[in-house]
């Protein structure tokens, strides 16, 4: 069976030899080109992932780390599965893990109000497709988080969040298997309003 990868041709016999070019290649020769390969692949992913996380999250950056989202009450009318009046996010000095917070592992506050409710809740975000993937602590379930615009935009199939004495999930329907929700920098203030114990 041959497999061929941007030009690379690989064969593979009884022998474990591979054909690259007009050349034989070794198994471990191969694989020590394949790792390279992989290297040269990696830098530019971790390079873009600091890129976003400076431009997104860092408070040097227009003066604020906090994205926030509010609904009014016609949005709410229009859309009656819409339960959330307020939605945020905001950088944690930590990772889950309990290391500082970097552009491939950083903590993310989430924040929900419902009426006069809040729900809050810790993040743990790593890069992945076109930004950072993000899972909830405590089995809370992801979400994909990326740039929209000058803002973020959140995508979700279910994700649930504390409120101390009960929990608000946040799911998709069989129609709108996934949720999203877009939101602008603000100013700190707007977090703090609904992080009020996060």
């Amino acid at each position: 069976m041959t497999v061929r990868v941007r030009g690379l041709s690989v064969a593979g016999t009884g022998l474990y030899c591979f054909a690259y070019g007009d050349r034989i290649m070794s198994r471990q020769t191969l694989f020590r080109t394949a790792a390279t390969a992989g290297m040269l692949i990696a830098v530019p992913t971790l390079a873009i992932a600091a890129t976003l996380f400076q431009r997104t999250f860092e408070p040097a950056h227009r003066g604020s780390s906090c994205y926030h989202r509010a609904y009014t009450a016609a949005e709410r009318r229009h859309n009656p599965d819409l339960k959330i009046h307020q939605i945020v996010l905001r950088t944690s000095a930590t990772n889950l893990s309990g290391g500082s917070s970097g552009s491939n592992n950083f903590g993310l506050k989430v924040g929900v109000q419902t009426g006069s409710y809040s729900y809050a809740g810790l993040a743990g975000c790593k890069p992945g497709g076109p930004g950072f993937v993000c899972t909830l602590e405590a089995g809370g379930g992801s979400f994909q988080l990326e740039r929209s615009g000058r803002g973020l935009r959140i995508a979700t199939r279910r994700m649930k969040i504390d409120g101390g004495l009960s929990q608000l999930e946040i799911k998709g329907t069989r129609r709108h298997p996934q949720r999203s929700f877009t939101l602008n920098r603000g100013d700190n203030s707007k977090c703090d309003n609904v992080l009020i114990w996060g």
